[in-house]
């Protein structure tokens, strides 16, 4: 049961580490001729929704693993993980929401551009989020 629980959830963390390219995916939109942005702003959106299912995995994984295996961490380090996870789980949420709406206008582009230093800026937040939990959970003594 622990190796399928930590198969589960190496598989999410990965999928989640691929946010990482996230800042750059939303920077080359606003390159992208008129007729692939629909297609690309789809893209997006199905990656966020996986986003989400991984997020919600890591959570159920990672905290069976502690509740069942005895690993009990320090309470500091379980508030600070659970605090990142929901973070990054609002992060990709935001973003999700204004690529909605920017997908459902009908000016797409001028939307887009209008709305770029805030995607931009979530995209990025949650680039540092990911790379904060990265942290904390390969590193959890360094909260102690």
């Amino acid at each position: 049961m622990y190796h399928l629980l930590l198969l589960v959830h190496v598989i999410s963390a990965v999928l989640l580490g691929s946010y990482l390219t996230l800042p750059w995916q939303i920077k080359k939109m606003l390159t992208i001729p008129r007729d692939n942005l629909v297609l690309r702003i789809n893209f997006i959106q199905s990656y966020t929704r996986a986003g989400h299912y991984s997020l919600i995995l890591l959570l159920i994984s990672g905290g069976l693993m502690i509740v069942i295996y005895s690993a009990f961490p320090s309470i500091i380090w379980v508030v600070v993980s659970f605090t990142t996870l929901l973070f990054i789980g609002a992060f990709m949420g935001m973003i999700n929401k204004k690529l909605r709406q920017i997908k459902d206008s009908k000016k797409t582009e001028v939307l887009l551009k209008k709305n770029f230093k805030v995607l931009s800026m979530f995209s990025w937040a949650l680039f540092v989020c990911i790379l904060f939990a990265l942290i904390i959970m390969t590193n959890p003594s360094i909260l102690l």
